[in-house]
């Protein structure tokens, strides 16, 4: 009577396997294997800038991912509404589908991921979110100050002291990846932070700290030159011109 009821068992087996395929949604070749990312409506909203934007911008180009590059001008941040409606009241953010995300290094890491530039590694992976934390500190901890006075005698301290502590360890991160990258042979959002950086610097948008201050951090202004040649970093201004 027992061996009656296996083939019919088998067959209940076969129809629920089959069932749970209908109800399961496929992926089709080239989706997004997590989100369909390239289905999806995406808007990254910043100012007008580089700023702590400009590596989430090249690594969703990276990614394939298509999306709006909303840029707002800082003078309709501080003077309409349009801050205090802002999840978190600071830029930049990241919609998709509706669903609003903050935090530059959160963004920059999930766009990273889609793309090929974040480290499958774990430990290479703690590196690079490390480097960019360095960096988001930096920015964070700088002193600010309403007399224009104090606030340079601030600055000067800070560049002289906590900051160039920071600078000297991310410098020795870049010279220990000699011709390389941080976080391996290939670029990651690591790189394209320490560019971003260094580019900031040079290009005297870090109020009281001089341009020449980044010379002294060789390694990484060679680690910053290197991901500006690279073929991702090349291809999105290419795309932008």
């Amino acid at each position: 009577m027992a061996n009656r009821r296996i083939p019919a068992l088998i067959s209940l087996a076969l129809a629920a396997t089959a069932l749970f395929a209908l109800l399961t949604p496929s992926r089709a070749a080239g989706q997004d294997p997590e989100t369909c990312t390239k289905d999806c409506n995406v808007v990254l909203t910043y100012f007008d800038g580089k700023g702590r934007a400009e590596a989430i911008r090249i690594a969703l180009f990276a990614a394939g991912v298509p999306f709006e590059d909303k840029r707002v001008d800082y003078s309709v941040w501080s003077a309409s509404n349009m801050k205090a409606e802002t999840p978190g009241q600071a830029l930049p953010v990241l919609s998709v589908d509706g669903q609003v995300y903050t935090q530059s290094i959160a963004i920059a890491r999930w766009a990273g991921k889609k793309s090929s530039l974040y480290p499958s590694d774990d430990r290479l992976a703690m590196r690079c979110d490390e480097i960019m934390d360095v960096f988001q500190e930096v920015l964070t901890k700088t002193p600010q100050d309403p007399d224009a006075g104090k606030k340079a005698a601030l600055r000067k301290a800070y560049s002289e002291g906590p900051m160039r502590v920071k600078m000297e360890l991310v410098n020795s991160y870049a010279e220990a990846a000699g011709e390389g990258f941080s976080c391996g042979d290939g670029v990651t959002v690591a790189d394209l932070s320490i560019m971003g950086f260094v580019d900031m610097i040079r290009a005297g948008d870090f109020d009281h700290v001089p341009p020449s201050y980044i010379d002294q951090f060789p390694a990484l202004v060679a680690l910053a030159s290197r991901t500006a040649e690279s073929k991702v970093v090349k291809g999105y201004y290419a795309s932008k011109a």
